[in-house]
């Protein structure tokens, strides 16, 4: 799948082993961050609020609550 990422605008080439592949197949989501750019507004988000993004999902799942 072909994507661009939302903040730096630079296009990717995603499959399947890409966390976010399957939340844009499902229509979860249409906007797609790359791996750079998510980690420096993690990094930037974790500093201005000192909230530690491992204490919000301490076991590392990554789904939708319903």
């Amino acid at each position: 799948m072909h994507v661009n990422c939302m903040l730096c605008r630079k296009p990717f080439d995603i499959n399947h082993s890409d966390p976010q592949y399957r939340k844009l197949i499902e229509k979860q989501t249409k906007y797609y961050i790359c791996q750079p750019c998510h980690s420096k507004t993690t990094k930037e988000a974790s500093a201005m609020s000192e909230i530690k993004p491992e204490g919000l999902d301490p076991k590392g799942y990554d789904k939708l609550i319903t």
